[in-house]
């Protein structure tokens, strides 16, 4: 009885975990959302003056764009691209500021001066 009641609060507090995961939009159906790739990325943030030249292995997603070296500090400025398809759970949310397009997470770090890119995140075209 003490393990059947111990296999439900597990099985309990497992399903709050993933509906509160899902329910804060940051589990992501790939398939469902607009694709930016990598050089779309960098192309959209380069106009703008913002070279992502690092970048973490083309086969690993998502991929990390960076104009900071890997590994990337929450205070700087980064886009993690998704694939295509699948899933991504985008974790909880980083200190600064972060905003979901599509498959990407655009993460602002703590600098005033990167803020602005939420505009240049949300006006990026194909």
């Amino acid at each position: 009885m003490v393990g059947v009641t111990a296999l439900v609060v597990i099985a309990a507090a497992g399903a709050f975990v993933a509906f509160g995961r899902s329910r804060d939009g940051r589990v992501i159906d790939l398939s469902a959302v607009h694709y930016y790739s990598p050089a779309v990325v960098r192309k959209a943030f380069d106009v703008h003056g913002i070279e992502l030249r690092y970048a973490s292995a083309p086969d690993v997603s998502p991929r990390w764009l960076s104009a900071t070296p890997l590994p990337v500090p929450t205070t700087a400025m980064y886009v993690m691209v998704g694939a295509k398809t699948g899933h991504v759970d985008w974790g909880p949310k980083p200190s600064g500021f972060d905003q979901l397009v599509g498959n990407l997470l655009v993460h602002y770090g703590e600098s005033s001066r990167l803020k602005w890119c939420n505009a240049l995140a949300r006006r990026l075209v194909v």
